[in-house]
């Protein structure tokens, strides 16, 4: 199968999966629902890139320490709990009232516009990493720093934090920062 034609397709089953996180991220009482068809499509994100350098991302658990999300969100979290990743990537979520959510990957610059204009994003950030876009309505963003990236979701479900997508932006200078 050409390059082409093998990116199509891993492109095709991405926004599979990025439509059936957006439809589990709202009006279900599980709240392990959405996070769980989120990571399904930030590890999807991940195989997209998969070619790009043959690297491996960041460990998920440790781009962001406890400490530093608990500062974030202002409330208490859990230790990180390593989620099924693929090729190259990391996932991990920290639970708590909201739950976070770190996924790291390898991807490359034209998968990771790919990935954004697949239809799921809200638009682009300007001036966040090389590339930034933010996924709303799941409280989502992903960075991409050269052949790296790294999403963060928030899920305040209980709407503890008065503006989420600040917050994620904050952690998400920070990640940046650890990348460049």
């Amino acid at each position: 199968m050409s390059r082409d034609v093998f990116t199509s397709v891993r492109i095709g089953v991405l926004a599979l999966f990025v439509a059936i996180s957006m439809s589990a991220c709202g009006g279900s009482d599980d709240k392990d629902s959405g996070a769980t068809a989120t990571v399904a499509a930030e590890t999807s994100a991940a195989s997209a890139g998969e070619e790009s350098s043959g690297g491996v991302a960041p460990d998920a658990c440790t781009f962001f320490s406890k400490e530093e999300l608990q500062t974030a969100t202002g409330a208490e979290l859990e230790d990180g709990d390593e989620q099924l990743a693929e090729d190259g990537g990391s996932a991990c979520r920290f639970s708590g009232d909201p739950n976070v959510t770190i996924n790291t990957y390898v991807t490359n610059k034209d998968d990771f516009s790919a990935f954004r204009d697949a239809g799921a994003s809200s638009g682009t950030v300007e001036g966040l990493g090389d590339d930034a876009f933010w996924i709303e309505g799941a409280d989502l963003l992903h960075v991409r720093v050269g052949d790296t990236a790294f999403s963060i979701r928030i899920n305040d479900d209980l709407g503890q934090i008065p503006d989420v997508r600040n917050v994620v932006l904050g952690l998400a200078n920070s990640g940046v920062q650890k990348l460049s």
